[in-house]
Order: C-alpha cells, then structure tokens, then sequence
C-alpha cells in the first residue's frame, strides 16, 4: 500500500500530532514516587512521614520499562511499619481515539523488592469524579471490583445506545454520566507494608510496564499547521480538557519541522512522525522527610535517531546514543513528568524494515 490512497486512508485516521518539546528544557513540570499510606475507612490514604527520608532515588524510563530504585533511611530511634504506596497515572474513558493508543490503562507487571527481597502487592482501585473520590458511592451502587473499571472500556456503540452505565445513577452522583459515557476517572495504586528498622538503611526497587501513548501523522515537507505544534497534553483524548500539560518549546518545534524537511528531501515518500509518550507519576515523593537527597533520572531511547522531549530541571548529560540522565541534588519533585519519544521516518524507510517477528527472531539469537 504505497499509493496515494493509503496515504488518505491514513491521514483519515490520524489523531492531530502536536509536535512540541522536541530539544530537553530546563523549565519544570514533574514527578512521581513512592509515599507512605494508610488504610482508612475509604481504602488506601496517602500520608506524610516524618522519620523516613528518602536518601536516593534513580529513575528510568524507556517505551518499554520502568525501573525505580530507591533509598530509604530511619532516622527516628524505633523501628517504623507502614504502608508504602506507588500510585499510578489516572485514566478514563477515551472518547476520541483508541484505548491502545492513549498512556492510560491499568497497572501492568508491577513488581517490587527490599533489600532485594520480593514484596507482596495489592493494588488499591478508586474512582474519581472532577477530583473528588466517588468510589464507595459507586461501589453502594453495584460498580464493585471490576464493574469499576468495566464501563471505562466501553464501545462507542454501547456508550452511543446508553448501555454502558444505567442513566439512574446520575440522580446519586451528578454528572457522573453525560449522555451515555462514563465521565470519572479510575487510579490505581500499589501497596504493600514495610519495615524501616531504625538508624538503616533499605533499598526499594520496582520494575513494571508503562501503558505508552501513541499519536502519528504523515508529512511531505515540514510540520507548518499551527495546530500540530500546540502544547500535547497526556490523559488520552488529545488532552483537550486535561490539565497535565507538558511545556512548549520553540526550539523542540524547530528541531521536529527540520527534521521532517531533511528526510522530506530524500523523496522517500511522506514522513512518518509518531509520538510516544509515557507518564509518571512523582509528586507523592514528597511525603518523605524533607527532599529527595540524591535523584538521578535516566531516559532510554529505542534508536540513536529518537528525539526525546521532557520538561526537567538541570541540563542533560549524553550518556551514550541510547541513554540521557539529569542529576539533582535535594530535590522536590512536582507532580507528573511526561516524557515523549519522536520517532521520524520516510515511508520508504519503513518499508525496508523487516517484518516484527523476523526482527524479533533476529534479537533473540
């Protein structure tokens, strides 16, 4: 299919591309750790501590992986059992583009260890509703367990036919539907207890699969429409009502429209832009006592010729093609950190790709 027709049959189906950020910034936007938490009448509660402080942090993020690693120090005179609580980014149902290619969804291959001994999990599911926590309303009314998150993967078909929630359940909690579609959001955290004996230090690691947005567009020569090169905003459909913002950056823009003119003039056909994006969430490390002493954050690109956008304190350090860090030192961290992996290529380019399984049988000899 390299004729015009699948050209029109794929720009028919693209989601607006924003490209923006593309070069690393020193403006700040966010975060997300662990925290301490308790289980209150409403579930799982974050809290604050006083006698712990996080004396590490390193943090990686690639398309495929997260990995955290962290230390932690006692400094009170007894030994502390409590909750720890690693909350993820919130979703909700998308009503402009897929599932699949929003960085939402639920929690995947969370694991965890301390002091490299395995942790047993649970994962805590909430619904919220313009910020305010609907959960034991919606579970009073039959929407427990995975009834919860059920209607958040409805088909537009059944969201169109009002079949995805009864219309009743506005009269309890106003604007919880709008014409058939669900409108709160789901968070799901992952807690386990640990102990931080006194005067010691403890060593937390996790690992999971990040849920990874996808946005494309096909280009002949630059990227010029102003709308694509509007702040992209995470959350799933186009961020067009969701405050997480990442930052704009005009230097970013430039570097994606050259890029684009620069493959465009190899007459390779169109120029396949593809934003990917993964979030995390930073903020609740700041329930620890004081700041992050020590934090390292490190982002893994797929291919050398990625460009990698993130609004982050400090410069960058060019590890190796793959790999880029920022070190920080006391650090406090904001709320969210949204990173965004552009991939460009020319349709030829792609063409010549091997197909996935005879890559994929080529990595594993």
């Amino acid at each position: 299919m390299k004729s015009k027709a699948r050209e029109n049959f794929l720009n028919a189906r693209i989601v607006k591309l924003i490209a923006i950020c593309a070069a690393l910034t020193v403006a700040l936007t966010a975060h997300a750790n662990d925290s301490t938490a308790r289980l209150g009448a409403g579930g799982l509660e974050l809290t604050r501590s006083d006698q712990i402080r996080m004396a590490e942090e390193v943090l990686e993020i690639s398309q495929t992986q997260i990995r955290v690693h962290y230390k932690f120090f006692n400094d009170s005179r007894i030994d502390v059992k409590t909750i720890v609580a690693f909350p993820m980014p919130r979703y909700r149902w998308n009503p402009r583009e897929s599932q699949m290619d929003a960085n939402i969804g639920p929690l995947k291959s969370f694991r965890t260890w301390a002091d490299g001994m395995p942790s047993s999990v649970t994962t805590d599911t909430k619904a919220y509703l313009k910020g305010k926590d609907i959960t034991s309303v919606l579970r009073s009314n039959g929407l427990a367990g995975e009834r919860l998150t059920a209607p958040l993967w409805c088909s537009l078909e059944m969201v169109s036919a009002k079949v995805c929630l009864s219309e009743g359940l506005n009269r309890r909690v106003p604007g919880v539907i709008d014409d058939g579609r669900p409108m709160y959001e789901i968070q799901e955290t992952a807690w386990w207890e640990q102990t931080f004996p006194r005067g010691k230090t403890v060593a937390v690691d996790h690992t999971y699969q990040p849920k990874v947005g996808q946005i494309y567009g096909f280009f002949r020569d630059a990227v010029t429409d102003s709308e694509w090169l509007r702040p992209w905003k995470s959350g799933g459909d186009a961020g067009a009502d969701d405050p997480r913002v990442a930052c704009m950056h005009e230097g970013g823009q430039a570097a994606v429209t050259a890029r684009v003119k620069r493959l465009a003039a190899l007459d390779e056909g169109p120029v396949s832009v593809v934003l990917n994006d993964v979030e995390y969430v930073l903020g609740t490390g700041r329930n620890w006592n004081g700041p992050i002493e020590k934090f390292l954050l490190r982002i893994k690109k797929q291919s050398p010729e990625q460009i990698i956008s993130l609004c982050f304190p400090g410069k960058a350090r060019r590890v190796d093609p793959l790999t880029i860090e920022f070190e920080a030192t006391n650090f406090v961290p904001q709320d969210s950190l949204v990173v965004y992996f552009f991939t460009l290529e020319t349709q030829a380019q792609i063409d010549r790709k091997p197909p996935a399984n005879v890559k994929r049988k080529r990595e594993e000899k």
